[in-house]
């Protein structure tokens, strides 16, 4: 009994030399910040129910993040809840867009306490953090704005110096308006108009693609796929395996690699009525389904 007591002792004791500051003076600092981002939150959205975010930054974030840092401790893993703040947006009846950008003090602080934990184990101080921060925070400003300003004047971004910039910024831009039109009524929410439930369940049934075929091949066109894919099926090991029957039902199936896959199970030749338009295509695809 005594051992026991002393073991908790010794567990919950805090190791001399490790940086540690008054839990009091942690609490105030955290309460300080994150009623400064409420302010800021409220000053800049400020007909945003004032109550959510203080749920947001008052109650889920160190809520989520006290069960996230035992997770971490003792599965090695977190638990998330994705979409909640845009949930929240959606239903809270704001329609406004300017709540999408506001510092809405929502986050999982759990992993800093396995990084708090590394630092121990690597007998690093806790004060030794605030020391690197305040060397990286303005290194990393000017080195950020030295970067950029070099980049662009090179070249105007997007432009054709800049593909990936060329072709994916306009992508990403409407994903984020389709976000950023989520919580607004009518047919101004670009969100309800892309979910579409007939695609996104056929998507995960199947998927078609359009692929360009030599006009000077001879021989059957399917043929020639069949003998492609033949050429390339041992690079897909899972696409050469079958479902086995466990003896007298003793177990689960289990996958096992087929002795031979007949591609024209796989691959068959179908043919569209003229003038085989891509409506005509389309109602053939989905007709198995």
């Amino acid at each position: 009994m005594k051992g026991g007591k002393d073991r908790e002792r010794t567990l919950s004791a805090v190791p001399k030399g490790r940086g540690d500051f008054p839990i009091w003076l942690g609490l105030g600092m955290w309460l300080f910040a994150t009623l400064g981002y409420v302010a800021l939150s409220h000053y800049l959205v400020p007909e945003f129910p004032l109550w959510i975010i203080f749920v947001f930054g008052l109650v889920w974030t160190p809520l989520i993040s006290y069960v996230n840092a035992r997770m971490i401790g003792l599965t090695g893993q977190g638990v998330g809840f994705p979409f909640l703040k845009e949930s929240v947006y959606i239903l809270s009846g704001y329609e406004r867009a300017d709540i999408w950008f506001a510092p809405i003090p929502v986050g999982d602080l759990g992993g800093t306490a396995q990084r708090f934990r590394e630092m121990e184990l690597a007998r690093t101080r806790f004060t030794s953090i605030f020391k690197a921060e305040v060397l990286m925070l303005p290194t990393i400003l000017i080195a950020s704005f030295v970067f950029w300003q070099f980049f662009w004047h090179t070249s105007q971004i997007p432009s054709a110096q800049y593909p990936f910039a060329n072709r994916f910024w306009p992508m990403i831009a409407t994903m984020q308006s389709i976000w950023l039109t989520a919580n607004k009524a009518g047919a101004s929410n670009f969100l309800l108009q892309a979910l579409k439930p007939e695609v996104m369940v056929g998507s995960g049934v199947g998927a078609l693609a359009l692929f360009a075929y030599p006009e000077s091949s001879d021989g059957s066109r399917s043929e020639h796929v069949r003998a492609h894919l033949a050429g390339r099926l041992h690079l897909a090991g899972g696409l050469n395996q079958r479902l086995a029957l466990m003896p007298f039902d003793l177990g689960h199936p289990i996958w096992v690699n087929a002795d031979e896959i007949d591609l024209g199970q796989h691959v068959r030749h179908a043919r569209l009525p003229k003038p085989g338009s891509l409506a005509a295509l389309e109602k053939l695809v989905a007709a198995p389904q």
